[in-house]
């Protein structure tokens, strides 16, 4: 089975940390759905220590990333990257079926 090849991140300068907008916001949204980075990191294939450089803002999302979230949350990318404060669903067809939030929950006996 071939293996799969790590998702590059892209480091961002301290000076620059201020315009991703979208690190907070992931935070919460992840908080307000009671999951911690380890089971959103899970879902999207990368690192829990990948998905906290998100929510600090150290490294860039991939887009592909930002849609997963998104529809998983069932919010806008607008109001992910901070472009609207209102909370509007995911628009169109998502692909596959609608993932529960609850369902990413690890399992505290393990």
């Amino acid at each position: 089975m071939p293996q799969e090849t790590p998702k590059k991140r892209k480091r961002i300068p301290p000076e620059n940390r201020r315009f991703a907008v979208y690190s907070r916001r992931l935070r919460d949204l992840r908080e307000d759905h009671g999951l911690n980075q380890k089971d959103v990191g899970r879902y999207l294939g990368v690192s829990q220590r990948a998905y906290g450089d998100y929510e600090l803002g150290n490294t860039h999302i991939v887009v592909e990333d930002l849609v997963k979230l998104a529809s998983l949350y069932d919010v806008t990318l607008d109001y992910i990257c901070g472009l609207t404060a209102i909370r509007r669903p995911f628009p169109g067809t998502r692909p596959g079926p609608k993932i529960d939030p609850a369902s990413l929950k690890s399992d505290p006996a393990k």
